[in-house]
């Protein structure tokens, strides 16, 4: 009978991989199931093909939903996951959260479960007289099937980019182009960094220029700093954007860049400060938050890559020339975020008293960015330099405004 309910979860394989462009999702070897993925398909992007009994899935739930969410990847509670089993039992209970599904040679059973996406369904399986041979020439059929797919796909699949990850790494590139040019044309890439945008406590306090928050992130020095960023943003972004979406995703790195910011102005002086850092971070407050609502972080290995992520980044924060408070501020704010965009019902309370957490952590920080004395040290001849290179450059209107305010400013200090 096992032999059987094989070949048939390989029929059922078969089916859904040539017939509906599923594909193989790799996990740990079990000998009775299969999972499969097709992220096109609006109604099940996920399924799982069992040759366990129907019982086993009330018993191994928590497994079964925390491989489905991470699988699915997403925030969208809508989704089902659809739970096939080849095995000859009728489905009696409906389950509010998986679609159970048995199919033999003899029935189909769905307890009413809607299947107008595979109503052909049962013509997948046919009879089988020699299991051991049937099952060797379907595995041959979707391997090929599985090669096939592979060489056509020759070109590479832009869609499967995170989009805003591209852009934000873009503009950086671009934005550090354009200060290593006018670095090398002036002989000061600090300067040249300033007026493209960089954190500067100076000109935020005399000039009110509260924008340098959230254009920091696009601002590098080095190369070496540029890259290190970009990768660790399209790696976060590969999989945070996916799960939040673009515009909870793009909402989540901004305001952590801003609240990183935000941190750095109250909690330093007079620093100059470049990088997306507060960002990334925000993104790992983001997935963190999400390891919780998903259960994820009840799997060990789960929770002990985290611990080393964690752990490795505390230690850079610590390291000399690093902004500790800017990685903490854009932690804060990714981790508030992420308990905000979150969906799960059992968390709707926490959700209210995290907005409320949110706006009262912003008015703080703007009531102790207000009160703020520490602008030392002062860098007169830097502050000099930036507003020559805009006046060089035609931004003399620039340059004149920036001047009176901070012959203010110093005049105050």
């Amino acid at each position: 009978m096992s032999e059987k309910n094989d070949a048939i979860l390989l029929q059922l394989a078969h089916y859904f991989v040539l017939k509906h462009e599923y594909r193989f999702v790799p996990t740990q070897k079990s000998k009775d199931e299969i999972w499969l993925s097709n992220p096109n398909h609006r109604t099940y992007p996920v399924i799982r093909l069992s040759t366990a009994s129907l019982g086993s899935t009330f018993f191994d739930k928590e497994r079964i939903l925390t491989m489905f969410k991470t699988i699915l990847g997403t925030f969208d509670g809508s989704l089902k996951l659809l739970d096939i089993h080849a095995v000859d039992e009728p489905v009696t209970d409906p389950d509010d959260d998986i679609i159970v599904i048995s199919v033999s040679q003899n029935a189909l059973s769905t307890s009413n479960q809607p299947m107008a996406d595979f109503t052909d369904i049962k013509d997948a399986i046919v009879p089988i007289e020699d299991p051991k041979k049937d099952y060797q020439e379907l595995i041959k059929e979707i391997n090929d099937a599985h090669l096939n797919r592979k060489a056509a796909r020759k070109k590479f699949d832009f869609s499967s980019l995170p989009l805003i990850s591209v852009i934000f790494a873009i503009l950086a590139f671009a934005n550090f182009l354009l200060i290593q040019i006018l670095g090398y044309v002036y002989g000061d890439i600090y300067a040249a960094s300033i007026l493209l945008g960089a954190y500067y406590k100076t000109f935020v306090a005399s000039g009110f220029e509260v924008w340098r928050f959230l254009t920091v992130g696009f601002v590098h020095i080095s190369i070496f700093h540029l890259l290190i960023n970009t990768m660790a943003l399209m790696n976060l972004g590969t999989i945070t954007e996916k799960i939040y979406g673009k515009l909870r995703f793009t909402v989540i790195l901004v305001v952590s860049i801003i609240i990183g910011s935000l941190f750095v102005y109250v909690g330093e002086g007079n620093n100059l400060t470049v990088g997306m850092s507060g960002g990334l971070y925000g993104l790992m407050g983001a997935l963190f938050v999400y390891t919780f609502e998903t259960g994820m972080i009840k799997q060990p290995n789960v929770r002990s890559q985290f611990i080393r992520i964690l752990t490795v980044n505390i230690i850079i924060s610590l390291m000399p020339g690093i902004s500790l408070m800017g990685h903490l501020g854009g932690f804060v704010g990714g981790v508030l975020l992420g308990v905000i965009f979150t969906r799960n019902d059992a968390w709707s309370m926490l959700r209210k008293n995290t907005i409320v957490a949110t706006l009262g952590l912003l008015l703080a920080l703007g009531y102790l960015g207000i009160i703020n004395t520490n602008f030392s040290p002062l860098y007169g001849s830097t502050d000099q330099k930036v507003l020559e290179i805009a006046e060089d450059l035609g931004l003399g209107f620039y340059a004149d405004y920036m001047e009176e305010r901070l012959i203010d400013f110093y005049f105050e200090r």
